[in-house]
């Protein structure tokens, strides 16, 4: 089967389950894999994990942090299924939420074209990170909704090809998340973008069990698979004695505590039946519902905070 290399960043391997900041960026400590994230803010990332790992969590988090430091996050989700998507990207200068699968191909129009409207944003934009959340559902080959997904996805793709040895130098970064990757099953774009990514695997370690709410979650070496046979050289996955681990640069290390997202209420929309989506401008604090029947613009809301540029508090 056909492997790409591993994305390089300035990141190197110190030990086994640890990783450290090269010499050249001024930093010796041990750092997580969070502190990694956030130092590393410009180098494209392809995230996967199984179902409650925690992967989507962890990309929340970094994106936070680096909101923080005046980067503005961009996030789209069109195969929403969590009740988790309303509170992990309020910190998002764009974001848009939708499930094109409950949808017919006509309903999904306006969900596209906002999609496409904030990658047209992203590119002209200076300090952006680009988030892509069910990248592999958007290029599934038995979707009715590829063909009208195909013009965004070759964008994508088209952009991040011309702009993956300089992203550093432009301050533009693109994460994708997934659950995982089979080959067989994806469009050609879609492939050949997140297997030029740098992989991140969040899983659960060897003989370990968690609880998540009333269910009990145990090591899933599914995902590992699929990427040992898309990615070149993944290391093995260890024992380690923590909850949750992450490869990251091609490195095993525990994924150590994380701070909460901060409790910021999203914005209230219209139509109790259809909040799936919507787009917020901090500039004026207006935001926009997304519909199958279009879009319509909501009051004015506040955007002014003390630690964050693009949180929203209710008017």
């Amino acid at each position: 089967t056909e492997s790409a290399a591993l994305a390089p960043t300035e990141l190197q391997p110190i030990s086994p389950g640890v990783a450290a900041v090269a010499p050249s960026m001024g930093v010796s400590k041990i750092m997580s894999p969070l502190e990694i994230l956030v130092r590393a803010r410009f180098s494209h990332r392809a995230f996967y994990g199984g179902q409650r790992c925690g992967k989507s969590y962890l990309t929340a988090i970094a994106s936070h942090q680096l909101s923080l430091t005046g980067i503005k996050v961009f996030h789209m989700n069109l195969f929403s299924h969590g009740p988790e998507d309303g509170t992990y990207w309020i910190h998002a200068t764009r974001s848009v939420q939708c499930d094109l699968s409950s949808i017919s191909p006509d309903e999904a129009a306006p969900f596209i074209r906002q999609a496409q409207a904030i990658l047209s944003e992203f590119k002209q934009t200076k300090d952006a990170l680009l988030i892509v959340d069910e990248i592999t559902s958007m290029g599934n080959l038995r979707s009715e909704h590829l063909e009208n997904l195909q013009p965004f996805i070759n964008g994508l793709v088209s952009y991040i090809n011309a702009i993956r040895d300089s992203s550093k130098k432009r301050h533009k970064a693109v994460w994708t998340i997934a659950p995982g990757i089979v080959s067989a099953g994806l469009d050609q774009g879609v492939k050949e973008l997140i297997k030029g990514l740098s992989p991140v695997l969040v899983s659960i370690p060897k003989d370990v069990s968690i609880m998540w709410e009333d269910q009990t979650l145990t090591t899933d070496l599914t995902v590992y698979g699929q990427l040992k046979i898309n990615y070149q050289g993944i290391s093995e996955p260890p024992v380690m004695d923590c909850d949750r681990m992450v490869l990251l640069d091609n490195i095993w290390m525990p994924m150590g505590d994380l701070p909460p997202l901060p409790q910021v209420a999203p914005p209230s929309l219209p139509d109790d039946e259809d909040k799936g989506s919507y787009w917020i401008d901090p500039g004026n604090g207006k935001w926009t519902a997304i519909t199958s029947e279009g879009e319509g613009t909501g009051d004015s809301i506040s955007a002014a905070s003390d630690d964050l540029e693009n949180r929203l508090n209710l008017e």
